[in-house]
C-alpha cells in the first residue's frame, strides 16, 4: 500500500492483527526494506498485534523526491502515522533506523507506548585511520576520474576499504541520496538520549562488526528508562537470523 506524504509516495505493509490490537511500527535500517523484516511482521501478528512496516524513503518502493536529515526523516515518520492514524505506538528501530526513531521519540513521546532499539548504529565515533584515508582518497579520486578505466579502479579500491555504503549512495542515479547518506552517518544522538523518558528495549548481538557491543552499552547507561539484552550468537541483520528470538523479546517487554 501507498500513502502520499509531501507529494511524495511511501510505501508500507501493514498487518492487521484485531480492531484494537497494539500498533507496532517498525523502521528498517540502511539497504534493508519493508522485505527483510516480513518473517517478524508476520509472527508478531499471530501473537495478535498490528504490524506496519514502510519503505524508509530512498529504499525499497518508497519515493524520494529530496534529500533528507534525520530530522526530517523523522517528520515524514510523524506524517505517515498521521495519515494512517496510529497511537500509542510500539516503535522497533533497527540499526540505522535508530536514529530515525530516537528523533521521532523525543519531538513525538507522546505518541510512542514503547520503544525497541535492535542493533542499533548508535553514536558518531572519532574518524578511524581507515575512515581518514577514505576522506583523502575520495577527494583525489574527483580529479582523476576523467582518465579512462579509473571508475573500474575507483570502485574496487572503495569496495576493499570498507567504502561500500559511500560508493552505492554516490553511485545512485537519485541525486538526493548522496547528501542524505552524509547526512546519515553524520548524526549523533547523545545529547537527546538522557531526555528520553520512553521505555527502551535496547537488543544487541554480541559481536556485531557494524555496531559494537559497547555503543549498545553505551546507549542502556544513556537512557534512564532502558533495559538491555544480549544474544551471543546472532547477526546484525538478527530479524533474519533469529527472528523468532527477536519476536519473544518483543512480545515479553510489550506484555
Amino acid at each position: 500500500m501507498f500513502v502520499t506524504i509531501d507529494e511524495a509516495k511511501v510505501f508500507y505493509k501493514k498487518y492487521d492483527a484485531w480492531e484494537g490490537a497494539k500498533t507496532i511500527l517498525i523502521l528498517h535500517g540502511r539497504w534493508w526494506s519493508h522485505a527483510s523484516w516480513i518473517p517478524v511482521a508476520k509472527w508478531l501478528q499471530q501473537k495478535w498485534y498490528t504490524v506496519i512496516v514502510p519503505d524508509v524513503p530512498w529504499f525499497g518502493k518508497s519515493e524520494m523526491n529530496k534529500e533528507f536529515t534525520i530530522e526530517e526523516y523523522a517528520i515524514r515518520v510523524r506524517k505517515m502515522t498521521e495519515a494512517l492514524n496510529l497511537k500509542d505506538i510500539i516503535l522497533v528501530g533497527h540499526s540505522n533506523g535508530w536514529r530515525m526513531s530516537i528523533q521521532y521519540v523525543y519531538e513525538n513521546s507522546a505518541n510512542i507506548d514503547k520503544l525497541f532499539l535492535v542493533n542499533a548504529a548508535a553514536f558518531v565515533h572519532p574518524p578511524t585511520i581507515k575512515q581518514k584515508l577514505f576522506s583523502v582518497v575520495a577527494v583525489v579520486w574527483k580529479k582523476l576520474l576523467c582518465i579512462p578505466g579509473m571508475t573500474y579502479v575507483r570502485t574496487l579500491f572503495y569496495k576493499c576499504i570498507g567504502g561500500h555504503d559511500y560508493l552505492y549512495a554516490s553511485k545512485d542515479t537519485n541525486p538526493y541520496k548522496k547528501q542524505t547518506f552524509l547526512y546519515m552517518i553524520a548524526t549523533d544522538h547523545t545529547d537527546k538520549l538522557e531526555i528520553i523518558s520512553t521505555p527502551t528495549h535496547i537488543i544487541r548481538w554480541k559481536h556485531d562488526t557494524y555496531t559494537p557491543l559497547s555503543d549498545g552499552e553505551r546507549l542502556h547507561a544513556s537512557i534512564t528508562w532502558s533495559t538491555f539484552d544480549v544474544h551471543d550468537e546472532a547477526r546484525h541483520g538478527i530479524h533474519l537470523t533469529h527472528p523468532e528470538w527477536l519476536v519473544e523479546k518483543i512480545v515479553s517487554y510489550v506484555a
